[in-house]
Protein backbone atom coordinates (compact mmCIF):
# COMPACT_ATOMS: atom_id res chain seq x y z
CA UNK A 1 0.00 0.00 0.00
CA UNK A 2 1.47 3.70 -0.94
CA UNK A 3 1.55 6.75 1.68
CA UNK A 4 -1.50 8.07 -0.85
CA UNK A 5 -3.42 4.92 -0.04
CA UNK A 6 -2.55 5.01 3.70
CA UNK A 7 -3.70 8.51 3.75
CA UNK A 8 -7.39 7.85 2.43
CA UNK A 9 -7.39 4.71 4.89
CA UNK A 10 -7.00 6.75 7.60
CA UNK A 11 -9.43 9.53 5.85
CA UNK A 12 -11.86 6.41 5.74
CA UNK A 13 -11.15 5.38 9.61
CA UNK A 14 -11.53 8.84 11.05
CA UNK A 15 -14.75 9.94 8.97
CA UNK A 16 -16.69 6.54 10.64
CA UNK A 17 -15.82 8.35 13.80
CA UNK A 18 -17.22 11.60 12.55
CA UNK A 19 -13.50 13.02 12.55
CA UNK A 20 -12.64 15.74 10.02
CA UNK A 21 -8.73 15.05 9.12
CA UNK A 22 -6.80 17.75 6.90
CA UNK A 23 -3.21 18.31 6.19
CA UNK A 24 -3.93 22.00 4.97
CA UNK A 25 -3.22 23.98 7.91
CA UNK A 26 -5.02 27.60 6.15
CA UNK A 27 -8.01 25.45 5.34
CA UNK A 28 -7.96 23.72 9.29
CA UNK A 29 -8.40 27.75 10.47
CA UNK A 30 -10.74 28.52 8.06
CA UNK A 31 -13.04 26.00 8.96
CA UNK A 32 -12.42 26.33 12.75
CA UNK A 33 -12.92 30.27 12.37
CA UNK A 34 -16.57 29.77 11.07
CA UNK A 35 -17.21 26.86 13.67
CA UNK A 36 -16.32 29.55 16.41
CA UNK A 37 -18.32 32.41 14.92
CA UNK A 38 -21.35 30.26 14.71
CA UNK A 39 -21.90 30.13 18.50
CA UNK A 40 -20.56 32.27 21.09
CA UNK A 41 -21.48 30.55 24.24
CA UNK A 42 -19.47 26.95 23.39
CA UNK A 43 -16.20 26.61 25.13
CA UNK A 44 -13.77 25.21 22.18
CA UNK A 45 -10.62 23.64 23.13
CA UNK A 46 -7.02 22.90 20.99
CA UNK A 47 -4.34 20.48 21.82
CA UNK A 48 -0.98 21.36 19.88
CA UNK A 49 0.88 17.85 19.76
CA UNK A 50 4.06 17.47 18.78
CA UNK A 51 5.64 14.03 18.36
CA UNK A 52 9.13 13.86 20.24
CA UNK A 53 10.38 10.72 18.60
CA UNK A 54 9.84 11.73 15.38
CA UNK A 55 12.85 12.41 13.94
CA UNK A 56 14.49 9.00 16.00
CA UNK A 57 11.66 7.06 13.72
CA UNK A 58 12.92 8.80 10.75
CA UNK A 59 16.42 7.34 11.08
CA UNK A 60 15.72 3.95 11.29
CA UNK A 61 12.53 3.74 8.53
CA UNK A 62 11.69 4.88 5.57
CA UNK A 63 9.32 7.10 4.57
CA UNK A 64 6.40 4.63 4.36
CA UNK A 65 7.42 3.35 7.79
CA UNK A 66 7.22 6.90 8.97
CA UNK A 67 3.54 6.95 7.54
CA UNK A 68 2.54 4.21 8.75
CA UNK A 69 3.73 5.32 12.85
CA UNK A 70 1.38 8.52 11.86
CA UNK A 71 -1.20 6.82 11.03
CA UNK A 72 -1.32 4.84 14.23
CA UNK A 73 -0.67 7.20 16.34
CA UNK A 74 -3.50 9.09 15.27
CA UNK A 75 -5.73 6.30 15.14
CA UNK A 76 -4.93 5.97 18.78
CA UNK A 77 -5.38 9.25 20.02
CA UNK A 78 -8.92 9.58 18.59
CA UNK A 79 -10.15 7.35 20.91
CA UNK A 80 -9.06 10.09 23.65
CA UNK A 81 -11.89 11.97 22.10
CA UNK A 82 -14.97 9.99 21.92
CA UNK A 83 -18.22 11.54 22.68
CA UNK A 84 -16.89 15.11 21.69
CA UNK A 85 -18.37 17.32 18.65
CA UNK A 86 -16.89 19.24 15.83
CA UNK A 87 -13.79 17.24 16.15
CA UNK A 88 -11.51 18.18 13.44
CA UNK A 89 -7.62 17.67 13.43
CA UNK A 90 -4.80 19.05 11.10
CA UNK A 91 -1.44 17.94 10.14
CA UNK A 92 0.21 21.17 10.88
CA UNK A 93 3.61 19.68 9.95
CA UNK A 94 5.65 16.68 9.82
CA UNK A 95 5.83 16.24 13.08
CA UNK A 96 3.05 18.21 14.57
CA UNK A 97 -0.86 17.50 15.18
CA UNK A 98 -3.60 20.14 15.76
CA UNK A 99 -6.75 18.89 17.57
CA UNK A 100 -9.75 21.09 18.11
CA UNK A 101 -13.13 20.08 19.23
CA UNK A 102 -15.91 21.85 21.32
CA UNK A 103 -16.64 21.54 24.85
CA UNK A 104 -20.39 22.09 24.77
CA UNK A 105 -21.78 19.24 26.99
CA UNK A 106 -19.16 19.85 30.11
CA UNK A 107 -20.15 20.63 33.77
CA UNK A 108 -16.28 21.36 34.79
CA UNK A 109 -13.98 22.50 31.67
CA UNK A 110 -10.57 22.06 33.88
CA UNK A 111 -11.58 18.32 34.38
CA UNK A 112 -12.78 17.76 31.22
CA UNK A 113 -9.78 19.30 29.66
CA UNK A 114 -7.24 17.46 32.29
CA UNK A 115 -8.94 13.66 31.50
CA UNK A 116 -8.73 14.11 27.51
CA UNK A 117 -5.15 15.47 27.82
CA UNK A 118 -3.95 12.87 29.81
CA UNK A 119 -5.95 9.84 27.74
CA UNK A 120 -3.77 11.60 24.93
CA UNK A 121 -0.60 11.05 26.60
CA UNK A 122 -1.89 7.30 27.74
CA UNK A 123 -3.04 5.87 24.37
CA UNK A 124 0.24 7.65 22.53
CA UNK A 125 2.79 5.80 24.74
CA UNK A 126 3.16 2.90 23.34
CA UNK A 127 6.28 1.02 21.50
CA UNK A 128 6.19 1.28 17.83
CA UNK A 129 8.55 -1.30 15.95
CA UNK A 130 10.23 -0.75 13.01
CA UNK A 131 12.00 -4.23 11.95
CA UNK A 132 13.68 -4.75 15.10
CA UNK A 133 13.99 -1.93 16.63
CA UNK A 134 11.18 -0.75 19.54
CA UNK A 135 10.79 3.16 19.80
CA UNK A 136 8.51 4.58 22.55
CA UNK A 137 6.36 7.09 21.67
CA UNK A 138 5.85 10.61 23.56
CA UNK A 139 4.21 13.73 23.22
CA UNK A 140 4.37 17.26 24.10
CA UNK A 141 1.06 19.34 24.12
CA UNK A 142 0.53 22.47 24.46
CA UNK A 143 -3.36 23.22 25.44
CA UNK A 144 -5.76 26.01 25.25
CA UNK A 145 -9.51 26.67 25.65
CA UNK A 146 -12.05 29.34 25.76
CA UNK A 147 -15.38 30.84 24.10
CA UNK A 148 -15.78 33.84 21.70
CA UNK A 149 -16.48 35.97 23.65
CA UNK A 150 -13.76 35.32 25.71
CA UNK A 151 -10.99 34.74 22.82
CA UNK A 152 -9.84 37.09 19.72
CA UNK A 153 -10.30 33.89 17.21
CA UNK A 154 -10.31 30.55 16.94
CA UNK A 155 -6.70 30.58 15.55
CA UNK A 156 -5.63 33.00 18.65
CA UNK A 157 -6.72 29.87 20.60
CA UNK A 158 -4.30 27.74 18.14
CA UNK A 159 -1.59 29.49 18.49
CA UNK A 160 -1.26 30.50 22.29
CA UNK A 161 -1.40 26.04 22.45
CA UNK A 162 1.62 26.03 20.50
CA UNK A 163 3.44 28.70 22.37
CA UNK A 164 3.18 26.28 25.25
CA UNK A 165 3.69 23.10 23.20
CA UNK A 166 6.93 24.99 21.61
CA UNK A 167 8.39 25.83 25.54
CA UNK A 168 7.56 21.85 26.58
CA UNK A 169 9.46 20.84 23.75
CA UNK A 170 12.80 21.83 25.45
CA UNK A 171 11.75 19.94 28.49
CA UNK A 172 11.03 16.93 30.57
CA UNK A 173 7.81 17.94 30.83
CA UNK A 174 5.19 16.42 28.92
CA UNK A 175 2.44 18.00 28.80
CA UNK A 176 0.62 21.08 30.13
CA UNK A 177 -1.80 23.34 29.20
CA UNK A 178 -3.09 27.46 29.42
CA UNK A 179 -6.64 28.64 30.06
CA UNK A 180 -7.80 32.04 29.12
CA UNK A 181 -10.23 32.97 31.25
CA UNK A 182 -10.90 36.07 29.84
CA UNK A 183 -9.65 38.42 27.23
CA UNK A 184 -7.97 40.73 29.52
CA UNK A 185 -5.74 38.05 30.48
CA UNK A 186 -5.11 36.90 27.09
CA UNK A 187 -3.96 40.46 26.01
CA UNK A 188 -1.90 40.60 28.57
CA UNK A 189 -0.05 37.45 28.22
CA UNK A 190 0.08 38.20 24.61
CA UNK A 191 1.92 41.77 25.21
CA UNK A 192 4.20 39.68 27.32
CA UNK A 193 5.12 37.53 24.59
CA UNK A 194 5.70 39.96 21.71
CA UNK A 195 7.35 42.24 24.23
CA UNK A 196 10.19 38.95 24.86
CA UNK A 197 9.80 38.91 21.06
CA UNK A 198 11.06 42.27 20.47
CA UNK A 199 13.71 41.95 23.42
CA UNK A 200 15.07 38.62 21.41
CA UNK A 201 15.15 40.08 18.13
CA UNK A 202 16.94 43.28 19.62
CA UNK A 203 19.36 41.20 21.34
CA UNK A 204 20.14 39.73 18.18
CA UNK A 205 20.48 42.71 16.04
CA UNK A 206 23.02 44.55 19.28
CA UNK A 207 24.45 40.89 19.48
CA UNK A 208 24.20 40.64 23.09
CA UNK A 209 24.20 36.79 22.94
CA UNK A 210 27.62 35.41 24.47
CA UNK A 211 28.99 32.14 24.36
CA UNK A 212 29.84 30.01 27.84
CA UNK A 213 31.94 27.48 27.35
CA UNK A 214 32.00 23.79 28.99
CA UNK A 215 34.50 21.84 28.46
CA UNK A 216 35.53 18.09 26.76
CA UNK A 217 37.92 16.49 28.50
CA UNK A 218 39.90 13.20 27.99
CA UNK A 219 38.42 10.21 29.58
CA UNK A 220 41.30 8.24 30.42
CA UNK A 221 43.70 11.25 31.44
CA UNK A 222 40.92 13.83 32.61
CA UNK A 223 42.73 16.36 30.59
CA UNK A 224 41.24 19.01 29.24
CA UNK A 225 40.72 19.30 25.39
CA UNK A 226 38.62 21.44 24.28
CA UNK A 227 34.82 23.52 24.83
CA UNK A 228 31.53 23.54 23.44
CA UNK A 229 30.84 26.79 22.98
CA UNK A 230 26.97 27.29 24.21
CA UNK A 231 24.46 30.56 23.30
CA UNK A 232 23.56 32.52 26.84
CA UNK A 233 21.83 35.51 27.32
CA UNK A 234 22.96 38.45 29.47
CA UNK A 235 20.56 40.48 31.21
CA UNK A 236 21.30 42.64 34.22
CA UNK A 237 23.50 40.79 35.51
CA UNK A 238 21.54 37.57 34.96
CA UNK A 239 22.13 35.13 32.57
CA UNK A 240 19.05 33.28 30.57
CA UNK A 241 19.01 29.74 29.95
CA UNK A 242 18.12 28.63 26.27
CA UNK A 243 14.81 27.38 27.13
CA UNK A 244 14.25 31.08 27.40
CA UNK A 245 14.93 32.01 23.67
CA UNK A 246 15.64 29.39 21.72
CA UNK A 247 12.32 28.41 20.82
CA UNK A 248 11.59 31.82 20.26
CA UNK A 249 14.14 32.01 17.94
CA UNK A 250 13.54 29.10 16.29
CA UNK A 251 9.89 29.96 15.81
CA UNK A 252 11.20 33.16 14.19
CA UNK A 253 13.45 31.48 12.10
CA UNK A 254 16.28 33.57 13.46
CA UNK A 255 18.83 30.62 14.61
CA UNK A 256 21.03 31.08 11.36
CA UNK A 257 21.57 34.63 13.12
CA UNK A 258 22.52 33.86 16.25
CA UNK A 259 24.89 30.88 14.93
CA UNK A 260 27.01 33.38 13.11
CA UNK A 261 27.00 35.86 15.89
CA UNK A 262 28.18 33.01 18.29
CA UNK A 263 31.06 32.24 15.66
CA UNK A 264 32.46 35.75 15.87
CA UNK A 265 32.49 36.07 19.22
CA UNK A 266 33.96 32.61 19.84
CA UNK A 267 36.82 33.43 17.03
CA UNK A 268 37.39 36.46 19.39
CA UNK A 269 37.42 34.88 22.85
CA UNK A 270 39.98 32.32 21.05
CA UNK A 271 42.44 34.87 20.89
CA UNK A 272 41.84 35.98 24.84
CA UNK A 273 41.78 32.49 25.45
CA UNK A 274 45.48 31.60 23.13
CA UNK A 275 46.99 34.73 25.30
CA UNK A 276 46.57 33.34 28.57
CA UNK A 277 47.38 29.96 27.49
CA UNK A 278 49.87 29.43 24.98
CA UNK A 279 51.07 25.64 24.80
CA UNK A 280 47.85 24.07 25.17
CA UNK A 281 46.17 22.57 22.78
CA UNK A 282 42.41 23.15 22.89
CA UNK A 283 39.38 22.47 20.34
CA UNK A 284 36.27 25.20 20.18
CA UNK A 285 32.88 23.05 19.08
CA UNK A 286 30.20 25.62 17.96
CA UNK A 287 26.69 24.74 16.84
CA UNK A 288 25.14 25.23 13.39
CA UNK A 289 21.79 25.13 12.98
CA UNK A 290 19.69 23.56 9.41
CA UNK A 291 17.95 27.35 9.16
CA UNK A 292 21.88 28.42 8.14
CA UNK A 293 22.72 25.49 6.30
CA UNK A 294 19.63 26.70 4.18
CA UNK A 295 20.21 29.54 3.34
CA UNK A 296 23.15 30.20 0.89
CA UNK A 297 24.03 33.74 2.14
CA UNK A 298 24.10 32.93 5.72
CA UNK A 299 26.18 29.60 4.52
CA UNK A 300 28.63 31.41 2.99
CA UNK A 301 29.26 34.24 5.90
CA UNK A 302 29.88 31.56 8.14
CA UNK A 303 32.18 29.89 5.83
CA UNK A 304 34.42 33.00 4.84
CA UNK A 305 33.98 33.76 8.55
CA UNK A 306 35.93 30.47 8.93
CA UNK A 307 38.28 30.90 6.42
CA UNK A 308 39.20 34.37 7.27
CA UNK A 309 39.88 33.48 11.34
CA UNK A 310 43.54 33.73 12.26
CA UNK A 311 43.46 31.51 14.74
CA UNK A 312 46.76 30.04 16.64
CA UNK A 313 48.38 26.45 15.44
CA UNK A 314 47.22 24.62 18.71
CA UNK A 315 43.75 26.03 18.88
CA UNK A 316 41.01 24.58 15.98
CA UNK A 317 37.92 25.61 15.15
CA UNK A 318 34.95 22.20 15.10
CA UNK A 319 31.66 22.26 14.00
CA UNK A 320 29.01 20.97 15.95
CA UNK A 321 25.77 19.70 13.02
CA UNK A 322 22.22 19.55 15.15
CA UNK A 323 19.45 17.41 14.09
CA UNK A 324 17.10 19.24 11.77
CA UNK A 325 20.39 20.09 9.62
CA UNK A 326 19.67 16.81 7.88
CA UNK A 327 16.31 17.81 6.61
CA UNK A 328 18.34 20.17 4.22
CA UNK A 329 18.81 18.79 0.68
CA UNK A 330 21.30 16.57 0.57
CA UNK A 331 23.81 18.08 -1.95
CA UNK A 332 23.59 21.37 -0.10
CA UNK A 333 24.73 19.17 3.04
CA UNK A 334 27.36 17.27 0.98
CA UNK A 335 28.81 20.83 -0.67
CA UNK A 336 28.61 22.10 3.08
CA UNK A 337 30.28 19.44 4.39
CA UNK A 338 32.71 19.41 1.78
CA UNK A 339 33.74 23.30 1.83
CA UNK A 340 34.43 22.71 5.74
CA UNK A 341 36.95 19.23 5.56
CA UNK A 342 38.69 21.93 3.23
CA UNK A 343 39.18 24.19 5.32
CA UNK A 344 40.38 21.77 7.66
CA UNK A 345 37.29 22.04 10.16
CA UNK A 346 36.13 18.67 11.47
CA UNK A 347 32.46 17.98 11.67
CA UNK A 348 30.81 16.78 14.89
CA UNK A 349 27.25 15.12 14.73
CA UNK A 350 25.61 16.74 17.52
CA UNK A 351 22.82 14.84 20.22
CA UNK A 352 23.82 11.36 18.07
CA UNK A 353 20.79 8.91 18.63
CA UNK A 354 17.81 11.47 18.26
CA UNK A 355 17.21 13.04 14.91
CA UNK A 356 17.80 12.18 11.40
CA UNK A 357 21.59 11.06 11.98
CA UNK A 358 21.60 7.40 10.65
CA UNK A 359 24.07 5.37 10.72
CA UNK A 360 24.28 5.03 6.77
CA UNK A 361 24.13 8.57 6.78
CA UNK A 362 26.91 9.45 8.49
CA UNK A 363 29.16 7.32 6.84
CA UNK A 364 28.03 8.79 3.60
CA UNK A 365 29.37 12.27 4.57
CA UNK A 366 33.20 13.48 5.50
CA UNK A 367 32.21 13.37 8.88
CA UNK A 368 34.90 13.19 11.77
CA UNK A 369 32.72 12.27 15.07
CA UNK A 370 29.54 12.35 17.15
CA UNK A 371 28.32 13.33 20.20
CA UNK A 372 26.14 10.94 22.43
CA UNK A 373 23.09 12.43 23.41
CA UNK A 374 22.26 12.47 27.20
CA UNK A 375 19.28 9.84 26.47
CA UNK A 376 22.13 7.20 25.78
CA UNK A 377 24.11 8.31 29.45
CA UNK A 378 21.54 8.79 31.99
CA UNK A 379 21.08 5.36 33.72
CA UNK A 380 24.58 4.20 32.80
CA UNK A 381 26.49 2.36 35.58
CA UNK A 382 22.86 1.29 37.29
CA UNK A 383 21.25 -1.89 36.62
CA UNK A 384 20.04 -1.61 33.17
CA UNK A 385 21.72 -3.74 31.44
CA UNK A 386 19.90 -3.73 28.10
CA UNK A 387 20.74 0.01 27.47
CA UNK A 388 24.27 -0.45 29.01
CA UNK A 389 24.69 -3.43 25.83
CA UNK A 390 22.77 -1.20 23.69
CA UNK A 391 25.13 1.55 23.83
CA UNK A 392 28.51 -0.54 23.97
CA UNK A 393 27.18 -2.40 20.21
CA UNK A 394 26.36 1.96 19.11
CA UNK A 395 29.63 2.71 20.33
CA UNK A 396 31.37 -0.44 19.01
CA UNK A 397 30.46 0.47 15.81
CA UNK A 398 30.98 4.17 15.34
CA UNK A 399 34.42 3.11 16.74
CA UNK A 400 35.25 0.56 13.81
CA UNK A 401 34.11 2.97 11.31
CA UNK A 402 36.76 5.40 12.64
CA UNK A 403 34.97 8.28 13.60
CA UNK A 404 35.34 9.97 17.24
CA UNK A 405 33.29 9.90 20.16
CA UNK A 406 32.12 12.77 22.65
CA UNK A 407 30.06 11.58 25.30
CA UNK A 408 27.54 14.46 26.77
CA UNK A 409 25.58 15.03 30.19
CA UNK A 410 28.43 12.66 31.89
CA UNK A 411 27.70 13.94 35.33
CA UNK A 412 29.08 10.62 38.42
CA UNK A 413 31.79 8.71 38.41
CA UNK A 414 29.51 5.64 37.71
CA UNK A 415 28.55 7.64 34.50
CA UNK A 416 32.49 8.15 33.65
CA UNK A 417 33.26 4.47 34.84
CA UNK A 418 30.90 2.91 31.93
CA UNK A 419 32.11 5.27 29.23
CA UNK A 420 35.90 4.25 29.75
CA UNK A 421 35.13 0.48 29.80
CA UNK A 422 33.43 1.40 26.58
CA UNK A 423 36.69 3.23 25.24
CA UNK A 424 34.79 6.25 24.52
CA UNK A 425 37.61 8.45 24.64
CA UNK A 426 36.24 12.32 25.08
CA UNK A 427 33.63 13.44 27.65
CA UNK A 428 31.80 16.47 28.71
CA UNK A 429 29.11 17.01 31.37
CA UNK A 430 28.69 18.96 34.95
CA UNK A 431 31.46 16.12 36.54
CA UNK A 432 33.63 18.80 35.28
CA UNK A 433 31.84 22.04 34.75
CA UNK A 434 28.51 23.43 33.45
CA UNK A 435 28.97 26.00 31.02
CA UNK A 436 30.38 29.20 32.23
CA UNK A 437 31.38 32.43 30.94
CA UNK A 438 35.08 33.68 29.36
CA UNK A 439 35.97 35.39 32.58
CA UNK A 440 35.60 31.96 34.61
CA UNK A 441 36.75 29.71 31.52
CA UNK A 442 40.10 31.87 31.71
CA UNK A 443 40.57 30.97 35.82
CA UNK A 444 39.15 27.19 34.51
CA UNK A 445 41.66 26.68 32.59
CA UNK A 446 44.48 28.25 34.53
CA UNK A 447 43.85 25.40 37.89
CA UNK A 448 44.09 22.91 35.06
CA UNK A 449 46.79 23.88 32.59
CA UNK A 450 49.29 21.31 32.07
CA UNK A 451 52.37 23.64 31.38
CA UNK A 452 55.20 22.25 29.10
CA UNK A 453 58.55 20.84 30.50
CA UNK A 454 61.89 22.62 29.03
CA UNK A 455 63.71 19.14 30.26
CA UNK A 456 61.28 15.89 31.35
CA UNK A 457 63.24 13.54 33.66
CA UNK A 458 63.44 11.14 30.89
CA UNK A 459 65.78 13.59 29.19
CA UNK A 460 67.67 14.72 32.33
CA UNK A 461 69.01 10.81 32.40
CA UNK A 462 70.29 10.99 29.28
CA UNK A 463 72.40 13.95 29.69
CA UNK A 464 76.25 13.31 29.85
CA UNK A 465 77.16 13.10 33.87
CA UNK A 466 80.73 15.44 34.12
CA UNK A 467 82.44 12.61 35.88
CA UNK A 468 81.74 9.80 33.79
CA UNK A 469 82.80 11.79 30.67
CA UNK A 470 86.05 12.83 32.32
CA UNK A 471 86.73 9.26 32.55
CA UNK A 472 85.67 8.84 29.15
CA UNK A 473 88.13 11.36 27.95
CA UNK A 474 91.40 9.87 29.57
CA UNK A 475 90.71 6.96 28.62
CA UNK A 476 90.30 7.31 24.91
CA UNK A 477 93.31 9.72 25.19
CA UNK A 478 95.64 7.15 26.94
CA UNK A 479 94.60 4.90 24.28
CA UNK A 480 95.14 7.13 21.31
CA UNK A 481 98.47 7.80 22.66
CA UNK A 482 99.44 4.48 22.78
CA UNK A 483 98.17 3.35 19.62
CA UNK A 484 99.93 6.64 18.05
CA UNK A 485 103.37 5.65 19.76
CA UNK A 486 103.46 1.99 18.22
CA UNK A 487 102.69 3.09 14.65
Amino acid sequence: MNSHDKQEELRAFLALHKIDYTENRIQFYQEIENIFASDANTIYAAWNCKLREWANILSIGDYRDSEQYFSDLIRRITYALKSRSNIRICRSASDEIIIFCSLDDCTDVDTTITDISERLLEDAKYSYKIGTNYIQNRLSIGICYGGKNKLVGAVSLISEAKIMMDQLTFSRYDSAYLVAPDENELKKRKAQEKNKEIKIESALKNKLFVPFFQPICSTFTGEMIGFECLARLEEDSTVLPPGYFLPLIKSLQLTADLDIIICEKVIASMGIIHAKSPYTELTFNINVSGDLIRSSDKRKKLLDLLASAQLPSNKKLQVEIVEDSFEVDSHVIDDFFTCLELLNVKVYIDDFGLGFSSIDRILSLPIQGVKLDSIFVTGLGERDMKKNNFLGSIVKALSNSGLEIVAESIENAAQLDWIKALKVTKYQGYISSKPISLQDTLLFIASNEIKPKAISPKNRRKSIDSLSFTRFAKENLRKYFLNRRRS
